[in-house]
């Protein structure tokens, strides 16, 4: 048996038919190896121009801000006094404020919302009172 033989598997030789599947085969393949190339990079070149114009939108916006930190705003500092660390701003000194105003991301997320499920925000706010009457007595 030669080598055609058990490659085609048949002594007669190819068959019109496996000729035109193979033909279709060839041709879907050809097709496909020489357009998925310039999809990816037309997708690709088009993702960076968003990620690019996206990035410049908020640079351009952080600079117009007339607070660029939030500890410098006079609103957040408004809150901590009068809320969230009475009479004092205290960031991340209470539950409430850690609560309230701080985020996590990524793989610290599960264990912060079963951090705030152990803490009811009625508690939060007895103990930021409790710390606020604290501080009160030391001054």
């Amino acid at each position: 048996m030669s080598f055609i033989e058990r490659l085609v598997g048949e002594s007669d030789g190819i068959t019109r038919r496996q000729v035109i599947k193979g033909g279709i085969v060839i041709g879907i393949s050809t097709f496909f190896a020489a357009a998925l190339p310039s999809w990816m990079v037309s997708t690709i070149s088009r993702a960076k121009e968003f990620i690019t114009g996206r990035t410049d939108a908020l640079y351009s916006i952080d600079e117009a801000s007339v607070f660029r930190t939030s500890h410098s705003n006079p609103d957040i500092i408004a809150i901590y006094r009068e809320y969230l660390s009475p009479g004092e701003v205290l960031p991340s000194t209470t539950e409430l404020s850690h609560r309230l105003c701080h985020t996590v991301y990524g793989k610290d997320v599960k264990t912060h919302i079963k951090e705030l499920k152990e803490h009811s925000l009625e508690s939060c706010v007895g103990e930021t009172n409790a710390l606020m009457t604290k501080l009160d007595k030391e001054v």
